[in-house]
């Protein structure tokens, strides 16, 4: 009977979700039947289950503990969405990241969730599917030369290598490590109107500058119109880096930070290219994003 956001009745809802995936069918009983009668929750209504989970996790606000917890949860309970929900969190994570550890680093909230979650990644890699090993060893790779000499981080990639080559052993895995760790990426840039519908005079060119205006990105973008597709057209300009530096260009979810769509443009310095929706795998006018530029570090 604690009052909602205080800190006893959150270590109350530590111990229920807790009691879901460890221990006896007794303390998981207990669990199911604790969480349905305080939180509203069926336990066995997986959906709704793993988006409670996932608000619990995405709220900043609550305990770093209780978010823990719940990101190990999400790992015991494996399925794609519970997967897919600590991946995007971890991505998003990223974003809020120092670019280097501090000697005082675990008295950042972030970093030390970034290394647990890292763990939990681990945890979960023999339940991923190829494409969730590809997006956790991109996550690894941004934060393992971040928090440096972390054993938990390490034994996270080891569990991840290990289980992309036992489902594809021909699975560049070492090449996404060694380039996510590498990249630097400057600002996020969300264009005007990005995701939302627009009118003829909302669709003109936009144009940002990065890295102190190294790299240059234009976009146009536009709904579906009669037979035409929803697309993005795109820009880039980078004859200003230099000569053997490698541009990624990635069109990301501006809320969650999960990459939706990836450029690997090598060497090309100069170009412009026009993606249909179903190239890119989301409509631009309907879902939210955003564009990260990457040149190596």
């Amino acid at each position: 009977k604690y009052p909602k956001n205080s800190l006893s009745y959150n270590a109350v809802r530590e111990l229920m979700i807790t009691a879901l995936f460890v221990g006896s069918e007794e303390v998981k009983s207990w669990g199911a039947a604790q969480l349905k009668e305080k939180e509203n929750i069926d336990p066995h209504n997986q959906t709704k289950l793993v988006n409670y989970l996932k608000n619990i996790l995405n709220d900043f606000n609550v305990p770093l503990r209780l978010r823990w917890h719940v990101a190990l949860a999400l790992a015991n309970h494996g399925t794609p969405d519970a997967i897919d929900a600590l991946i995007s969190f971890a991505q998003y994570l990223t974003e809020r990241l120092p670019k280097k550890q501090t000697d005082d680093y675990y008295d950042s909230e972030n970093l030390f969730l970034a290394e647990k979650i890292a763990y939990c990644i681990g945890f979960a890699a023999d339940k991923m599917q190829l494409s969730q090993l590809s997006k956790a060893a991109e996550f690894l790779g941004k934060i393992i030369n971040i928090i440096e000499e972390s054993s938990q981080i390490q034994w996270a990639t080891e569990r991840i290598k290990k289980q992309t080559e036992n489902l594809n052993p021909a699975s560049p895995i070492s090449d996404i490590f060694n380039r996510a760790a590498k990249l630097i990426f400057d600002s996020v840039w969300i264009p005007q109107g990005a995701g939302q519908l627009l009118t003829a005079a909302d669709n003109s060119k936009q144009e940002k500058s990065f890295f102190d205006g190294t790299v240059k990105i234009a976009c146009i973008f536009s709904e579906k119109s009669g037979s035409t597709p929803a697309y993005i057209w795109l820009s880039w300009n980078a004859v200003k880096t230099p000569e053997n530096c490698e541009l990624l260009i990635q069109f990301i979810n501006s809320d969650t930070k999960e990459v939706l769509f990836e450029l690997c443009l090598g060497n090309i310095k100069e170009g412009e290219e026009a993606f249909s929706a179903g190239e890119l795998g989301f409509d631009p006018a309907k879902t939210r994003w955003a564009i990260n530029v990457g040149l190596p570090g």
